[in-house]
């Protein structure tokens, strides 16, 4: 069985629910914890990072990154995508319409 873990302080929150009943139902094991810190001594074959808005700094990045766990998305993407700026850059050079 895949064991997984969701990076999230909002484990009421309807999003982040309902990508544990999508995991569950595909036979994975799902949990829950607020912080990647707590990853620290953790066996787990998939971590999802679902810290955004004003609940990170990309020190969570660069601890996830030294700690060579496999993520949902990798942490170069996760990068990009917290930056509007580097988004709108990295769509352009890409020729995608912005």
């Amino acid at each position: 069985m895949i064991h997984s873990v969701i990076i999230t302080p909002r484990t009421k929150h309807s999003a982040d629910l309902l990508l544990k009943e999508i995991l569950v139902n595909a036979g994975i094991r799902v949990k829950f914890i607020p912080k990647a810190s707590e990853l620290v001594g953790m066996t787990t074959d998939l971590v999802i990072n679902r810290s955004f808005g004003m609940d990170y700094d990309d020190g969570d990045l660069d601890f996830l990154e030294g700690l060579s766990v496999r993520t949902l998305n990798s942490i170069s993407a996760q990068r990009i995508c917290r930056d509007k700026l580097l988004t709108l850059e990295s769509a352009m050079s890409l020729g995608t319409p912005t």
